[in-house]
């Protein structure tokens, strides 16, 4: 009897939901199951209503599952609530109620980093969401303007700052456990920042080697321009830049710029 109590024990151990997570977004929503083992499972749609049944080979429903209905945002644009309960021995069904009818891709991550097995579920819209539509769109609208409130511009720029890594994407892990995606992360808000006071000049990278993508031969550093008002106030934001302080950059030099063309 001990014996067949301490089988029932690792398996149940081995097949565990420990942590569950939800992002809900324009383009897609991510479903992501973290167990210590990988989890076998079964997924397949329902019609009138919408639905998609995702059943988990696992012998309990984990806390990290029960919850999993409350991380359900009222604004979720394909997600319209969430159920899950055991469907029969040795299998827990996960229903997720849509708005609509989606392009589910699901797939799983190997363990990195603290991160254990990942089962991820990405649901997106049958027709893919098109940034440009949208923005052609959202500039036809009709908008009621006091233009003698509007300032005066040459021109009007969009810009846009991908910070990378983030998600299932955590990047590198430097050697005092520094995470990539954090600070990529803390460098595109601070460089948003500038872009907001309107400081910034130019920022980029330096390749390696003359290319567009220097692929192996990485990149030498990076230059910022931007205004600040004395050379200590920018020597004193360079020494807080996120790289300098988890050791990746050998040195910052800071030299005072004017800019003439164009």
């Amino acid at each position: 009897m001990a014996v067949v109590l301490l089988v029932s024990c690792i398996a149940s151990a081995e097949a565990q939901v420990l942590s569950s997570r939800i992002w809900p977004a324009r383009d897609y929503t991510r479903l992501t199951l973290e167990s210590r083992d990988e989890i076998k499972f079964t997924l397949f749609g329902v019609k009138d209503p919408e639905r998609l049944v995702l059943d988990l080979e696992l012998a309990e429903l984990s806390p990290a599952l029960l919850e999993l209905n409350t991380k359900v945002a009222a604004d979720d644009p394909y997600v319209q609530g969430l159920r899950v309960a055991h469907n029969r021995p040795g299998v827990v069904r996960l229903v997720l109620d849509l708005k609509a009818e989606v392009k589910p891709q699901v797939f799983t991550l190997k363990p990195i980093a603290e991160y254990g097995h990942r089962l991820v579920l990405d649901l997106y819209p049958v027709v893919p969401f098109d940034p440009l539509t949208a923005l052609i769109e959202e500039s036809e609208k009709p908008k009621a303007l006091d233009k003698s409130k509007v300032p005066r511009v040459a021109r009007l720029a969009i810009i846009v700052i991908d910070a990378g890594h983030g998600g299932e994407d955590p990047g590198a892990t430097g050697r005092h456990g520094s995470r990539e995606k954090n600070i990529t992360l803390t460098i595109a808000r601070r460089l948003k920042a500038l872009v907001d006071a309107g400081r910034l000049i130019l920022a980029g990278p330096h390749p390696a080697i003359e290319a567009q993508d220097p692929g192996p031969a990485g990149f030498t550093g990076s230059l910022i321009v931007a205004e600040f008002a004395t050379r200590d106030a920018a020597i004193a934001w360079a020494s807080e830049d996120p790289y300098v302080l988890a050791g990746v950059f050998a040195k910052v030099t800071v030299k005072p710029f004017r800019k003439v063309l164009p």
